[in-house]
């Protein structure tokens, strides 16, 4: 039998499942933290409050960003107003539309899109959903959620500054 490091590589690692979210985790214009959130959010690891409560830790289980439903994944990034507001003005921004659902899916069948135009757009829907998260845990400490306005404005200042790094390298 011949040896090769493919073969020795291909043994160790083994077979792995192939997930439709890691694209986004190659991504070269996501900041680290940026990845991180996409990977607890695709593994359902963010400690929203129905998780919190199933732990004994909440005493409420209300989306702190919206004030009206119980916060969970799906509504605090795929159904709270707060969001769907932040939402728009970065549709309105970039002139896209971002579908309510699954954004993921949604980026990995931009079939027009070129690999960069792909990145960035990803990068945007990505920071869009850590910046609420953000929001939504400081709001939590200081018992005030910032107006959606102020959300996005820190996410396209965050967004240029990185895409401007990714240009110049």
């Amino acid at each position: 039998m011949d040896y090769s490091i493919k073969a020795a590589y291909d043994w160790i690692k083994g077979t792995q499942q192939s997930v439709s979210w890691a694209p986004w985790m190659l991504n070269r214009v996501l900041l680290r933290k940026h990845q991180l959130f996409i990977w607890l959010l695709a593994h359902g690891r963010l400690l929203t409050q129905d998780h919190l409560l199933k732990f004994g830790i909440e005493l409420t289980n209300t989306c702190y960003l919206c004030g009206d439903k119980e916060e969970t994944i799906d509504h605090l990034f795929f159904e709270c107003e707060y969001n769907m507001r932040c939402k728009k003005q970065i549709e309105d921004w970039l002139a896209i539309k971002i579908p309510d659902s699954n954004p993921i899916q949604w980026w990995l069948q931009l079939r027009r899109a070129s690999l960069s135009e792909k990145q960035c757009v990803g990068a945007v829907v990505a920071g869009l959903g850590y910046c609420i998260w953000l929001k939504r845990n400081q709001g939590r400490l200081n018992h005030c959620v910032k107006r959606p306005e102020l959300i996005c404005r820190f996410l396209k200042t965050m967004l240029l500054s990185r895409l401007h790094v990714y240009i110049l390298n």
